[in-house]
């Protein structure tokens, strides 16, 4: 049994090889979470996709959340704001010795 769980983890990750792929199917998913209609959607995936709502460097803990929640949009909203936000910017008032 723990063969084929990581026959599909594997495979699942294979379909998900090319970073720009991996970067739509995340927008994509937390997108349907900020509005049911399909216009308002596709702006954010939009917005998603150019690199507003993600991080450049997509992380393995991101893409892990995400689809690990996308059944419950509170939950998946809560764990994308903790794995996937880019850090904030201080404006580099904290760089002083």
């Amino acid at each position: 049994m723990r063969g084929i769980v990581t026959l599909l983890f594997v495979g699942a990750a294979a379909c998900h090889g090319d970073p720009t792929s991996l970067r739509q199917d995340v927008c994509t998913v937390v997108c349907r979470c900020v509005s049911p209609l399909p216009g308002e959607q596709a702006v954010c995936g939009d917005v998603c996709v150019g690199g507003q709502l993600l991080p450049d460097n997509l992380s393995d803990t991101c893409v892990d959340a995400v689809f690990q929640n996308e059944a419950s949009c509170g939950a998946l909203i809560a764990a994308f704001r903790t794995a996937c936000s880019p850090p904030p910017t201080n404006g580099g008032e904290d760089d002083q010795p």
